[in-house]
């Protein structure tokens, strides 16, 4: 944050881009785990390291003041006021659950061959009726 003359914090562009681009990285990591045909345990690994490691390096670029003068010290300070978080959860939100929608409506509503095969592989069908019709697409 920034302190004009009168000693008030005032943001810039800089806490902006820090929340956008933390936002871009959690949504673009769930975009890609929705599309996950099968999920393993290296999986979540490998989404939980990537967000959590963008920020290890945005704490750890905030530390060295000759790297960016203008982000020195800005990502402790702007992941630790509440209104960022608040940004980041309803954005994450208003993007992730319309595509929750839709992956829940196609599924349920109009299968794949994929969501067939998926649903009689973990024993949600024992016989499709809609397995022929689905092929035939």
């Amino acid at each position: 944050m920034t302190v004009n003359e009168t000693g008030q914090e005032v943001s810039s562009f800089w806490e902006s881009g820090a929340i956008t681009y933390t936002l871009l990285i959690i949504i673009v990591t769930l975009k890609i785990a929705f599309r996950q045909e099968k999920w393993t345990k290296w999986n979540v690994l490998a989404y939980l390291f990537s967000v959590l490691a963008w920020f290890a390096v945005g704490t750890a670029i905030s530390f060295i003041i000759g790297l960016d003068y203008n982000w020195y010290q800005l990502f402790p300070t702007v992941m630790t006021a509440w209104p960022a978080w608040l940004c980041i959860f309803l954005v994450t939100g208003a993007i992730a659950v319309p595509d929750l929608f839709l992956l829940a409506y196609q599924r349920a509503f109009h299968p794949s061959l994929r969501h067939i095969l998926q649903a009689l592989e973990v024993g949600l069908l024992t016989e499709s009726p809609s397995l022929s019709e689905a092929i035939k697409k």
